[in-house]
């Protein structure tokens, strides 16, 4: 259904419509028109511009026309808008599916979100293992616990008749990942690109997630990045939220960590990314025997910049009854930036269900700082030069001027090549040029501790026969 209930006024004439949202698991944001929020089947319109309790609407419902059996969430896992101008997902089957070919809840069907309804493509996937990008590519993640992980790309090669698209048949692995042991992000899953080409990989999981037990699986770093591409060197570009201990018991972490204590079964829900940023949440399903809701701002070289929410022992115990950032079971989540403002979307199970959404504001305020580490590090010397006289007749006399920049540390050696076979170590030298032609001059400067730098001037004396 639609939760929608209508008001008649005394001639039986509908006046008011109203609709809500129930418990809401999974809600997504339409890649590349974040304007279009879609949570069950329903999609709404949204206008950031305006004050949140005006700013959306409810403009298309999907269910009727979708007649397959489907999940009981009845959730989408991709949504994009290609290159066609045509918007396309992907639903996953429920346990009741049987076509006679497929059956069961393991199934995904490319669909077309039109006006008239969902159409189906007839474009199959097997498992969660398959994503639609923004570029239009599909992206499968093969995961492996405690072992490694491969990340395929099947390219967009276009759209049939009946503007269905097309992926290549054959992929192309762009990722190989090592997950062995703690050092790395454990069968973690793929979330995206930051704008700088790294690919970001979250593990979501607990040592016992109340499903299929992880062991050690999830006891190590949980967020990670590595080089879109990276096929040979396995190498992790930066990992954090680094677990604490199962049996922790204190209040949730505020440094960053990610909580697999408190007696935590389903801890974790998404990481995304946006511009500049990365947003990863932690809804802590069975936490305290309660939920968490709280949400990680990290920068795109994964240093967190801030968290917020609020855990069940402050709902409980702090907040007034009602409290807007408690949620429970926000287990997906969406985001967007309009200007220097980002939005993060959730849905709710039960604290006040429906749809959440947060505002962080002043991202252009943030500034970037590189501190060098093993001591204060050392910057080059820029070397430059200029001469009196640089074009004349035979003999002519150049007399040169250092005018390099130290860098850290004060210059203490020069070396001029004046392109014909003469050198000098002054630093201001004079030089004779005794015959005609182009003459290329250089000059290399050394730093007290040997670091140099050297600039080169092609055709920088031009002497003639007179």
């Amino acid at each position: 259904g639609n939760n929608r209930m209508l008001r008649y006024n005394n001639n039986f004439i509908v006046s008011h419509t109203l609709h809500w949202q129930g418990a809401t698991y999974y809600l997504r944001l339409v890649e590349n028109d974040s304007t279009r929020l879609v949570s069950f089947m329903m999609e709404y319109e949204v206008d950031y511009s305006k004050p949140i309790r005006s700013s959306w609407k409810l403009t298309r419902q999907y269910e009727p026309s979708v007649t397959i059996n489907l999940d009981p969430n009845k959730y989408f896992k991709s949504l994009v808008k290609l290159s066609n101008g045509r918007t396309y997902g992907t639903l996953r089957t429920g346990p009741a599916f049987n076509d006679g070919t497929r059956s069961g809840p393991s199934w995904f069907q490319v669909y077309e979100l039109t006006d008239l309804g969902a159409r189906a493509t007839g474009i199959w996937m097997s498992g969660h293992t398959y994503s639609i990008w923004p570029d239009g590519s599909l992206m499968q993640f093969i995961s492996k616990r405690g072992g490694a992980s491969t990340v395929i790309k099947y390219a967009l090669t276009g759209f049939d008749g009946q503007q269905n698209p097309q992926w290549a048949k054959a992929g192309i692995t762009i990722a190989h990942i090592n997950s062995i042991g703690s050092e790395g992000v454990n069968g973690g899953i793929i979330h995206r690109l930051t704008n700088d080409n790294k690919l970001i990989i979250f593990d979501p999981n607990a040592p016992n997630n109340g499903f299929q037990p992880y062991g050690l699986y999830s006891q190590g770093f949980h967020i990670g990045a590595i080089k879109f591409g990276d096929v040979t060197s396995q190498k992790w570009l930066w990992r954090t939220a680094p677990s604490t201990t199962p049996s922790y018991s204190a209040d949730y972490p505020s440094d960053g960590k990610f909580d697999i204590g408190n007696g935590v079964k389903m801890p974790g829900g998404e990481a995304k990314t946006v511009s500049d940023f990365i947003v990863w949440n932690h809804h802590g399903e069975f936490w305290k025997q309660g939920q968490t809701n709280m949400h990680h701002l990290m920068y795109k070289n994964g240093l967190q910049i801030m968290q917020f929410g609020v855990a069940v022992s402050r709902a409980q115990n702090v907040l007034p009854k009602g409290y807007p950032g408690m949620a429970g079971n926000a287990l997906t989540i969406a985001t967007t930036r309009v200007g220097d403002n980002l939005f993060l979307w959730h849905g709710d199970e039960g604290y006040h269900s429906g749809i959440h959404r947060w505002k962080i504001s002043g991202l252009n305020t943030l500034e970037t700082f590189v501190i060098p580490l093993g001591g204060e590090q050392k910057t080059a010397p820029v070397a430059n030069f200029s001469a009196a006289d640089t074009v004349g007749c035979l003999t002519l006399s150049a007399k040169f001027s250092d005018r390099s920049t130290a860098g850290s540390e004060a210059i203490t050696n020069w070396l001029w090549d004046f392109g014909d076979g003469t050198t000098s170590t002054e630093q201001h030298p004079t030089h004779v040029f005794k015959k005609s032609g182009s003459y290329t001059v250089s000059l290399k400067v050394t730093s007290q501790s040997g670091t140099t730098n050297t600039v080169t001037k092609s055709g920088y004396i031009q002497v003639t026969e007179g």
